[in-house]
């Protein structure tokens, strides 16, 4: 199924980003360094454009920030915590970040990114 030539998967996925760029956005000025933080919502921000445009450097920025976040949710999983909860939150993040990278790097949808370049 797609979305305009973009499989509706890659746009579900940008949609998502999206909203977390938008949440991040509103949280910018209240960081201790405001323009590492900008600098960071700005690729965000560059990520969905290029998932929305089905360019390749979009998937790999998706692929990059996804596997980036799956890293460190699982260094966090891994260091331990007291509460049922914050772990089962933490396990649900890092499977849906393992859905993410899994999806991106199926053939089809790396043949739709090279088709639409």
């Amino acid at each position: 199924m797609t979305t305009q030539g973009r499989p509706i998967g890659v746009t579900i996925v940008a949609v998502f980003y999206g909203f977390s760029a938008f949440a991040a956005s509103l949280q910018i000025p209240f960081y201790q360094h405001p323009l590492r933080a900008l600098i960071v919502w700005l690729l965000y921000v560059g990520m969905v454009w290029g998932l929305f445009a089905m360019a390749p450097w979009g998937r790999g920025l998706a692929l990059f920030w996804t596997g980036l976040a799956f890293i460190f949710t699982y260094r966090t999983l891994m260091a331990g915590t007291n509460s049922l909860a914050r772990f089962l939150v933490g396990l649900t993040v890092l499977l849906v970040q393992a859905t993410i990278l899994f999806y991106f790097f199926r053939p089809k949808i790396v043949a739709s990114f090279r088709r639409q370049a």
